[in-house]
């Protein structure tokens, strides 16, 4: 089984972090990590972006979190890339699932979204859960 570690740990990174990043050349600037499994089949689902007091919100719930194992309680982490936000599991993570078992909920209500995916409400994401992380990338 091969992995692969996701290191995160800042709200947004520049294009040369991100680039430093997925070359394995990071300088530290990471120090959370969550392993993800290659191997293992992605859920996807396409999420239309909303709005909520002013602000640009994702809403995800449901099967495309519990089939992965994403449960009310989890700890997770937020990064804002250049294109795609990841969410990382991490029981130290400053995010928690909301919602029941049964039910899990993310909801993000920040204007980031729309400035890392470079989309505005009413357009379409495209979301990949893993289960140990879930990116998220404009349609």
């Amino acid at each position: 089984m091969k992995k692969t570690l996701v290191k995160i740990n800042k709200d947004s990174i520049t294009s040369t972090e991100r680039a430093n990043w997925i070359s394995g050349c990071d300088s530290g600037r990471f120090e959370r990590a969550a392993a993800i499994n290659e191997t293992e089949t992605p859920k996807e689902a396409k999420r239309k972006l909303g709005a909520n007091r002013g602000k640009t919100r994702l809403w995800l719930e449901g099967k495309i979190l519990s089939e992965k194992g994403w449960t009310a309680g989890d700890r997770f982490l937020v990064a804002y890339l250049d294109g795609v936000v990841i969410y990382a599991k991490d029981p130290n993570g400053a995010r928690k699932v909301a919602g029941s078992h049964e039910r899990p909920i993310i909801d993000t209500n920040t204007d980031k979204l729309s400035t890392s995916l470079n989309a505005t409400t009413g357009e379409f994401v495209n979301v990949s859960s893993l289960s140990a992380s879930i990116t998220i990338q404009k349609a």
